[in-house]
């Protein structure tokens, strides 16, 4: 298996995904995972807030979920990650993320280097939407991956954009 540098080393500024963490004596975590160029997180304020949105969105029998978020409130500095709960994995992130009580986002610059940590406390909300999430895809066929990527495509076409998502993301947690 590849390690983060290598994965990273071939991603362009703005990319982001999750990885399972196995901290030395401690449980492990679902953290996510940033290249970023340098100059903007230097550019990070000290303690900056971190907004979370995520969802799951069905297309075609496929229960897509998706999670993103955006540093400082700034719209240039929003993520998505995609979570397909069918991914043949040792372990699952989802009942990860449904008991976690902190997650980290590991911000990589230029040199493809770790060069921030900013940690937020996993508030009931994520812990319960992942919690809801694995009750849901339970009760449906599986998918493959080529069906999972058709899926996110479609969404991508129906969103047009990232902060179309983000706002349709914003809309489909208040329940509208």
């Amino acid at each position: 298996m590849k390690n983060i540098a290598e994965i990273l080393a071939h991603c362009a500024p703005g990319k982001a995904f999750y990885c399972v963490f196995h901290p030395p004596g401690q449980e492990p975590s679902v953290d996510f995972v940033i290249r970023e160029k340098s100059a903007v997180i230097a550019g990070f304020p000290q303690n900056p807030p971190v907004s979370l949105r995520p969802a799951l969105i069905e297309v075609g029998g496929v229960a897509a979920v998706v999670v993103m978020f955006r540093i400082a409130y700034d719209p240039d500095r929003t993520y998505e990650t995609w979570w397909n709960y069918y991914r043949e994995t040792a372990e699952s992130p989802f009942e990860i993320m449904a008991e976690q009580g902190q997650i980290n986002f590991h911000f990589y610059g230029d040199s493809v280097e770790r060069e921030r940590v900013i940690s937020v406390i996993a508030d009931h909300e994520i812990n319960s939407f992942f919690g809801r999430v694995i009750e849901h895809i339970h009760g449906m066929t599986g998918w493959s991956a080529i069906e999972f990527e058709l899926a996110r495509n479609a969404i991508y076409r129906r969103y047009g954009s990232l902060d179309a998502l983000w706002d349709a993301l914003f809309m489909h947690l208040r329940g509208n």
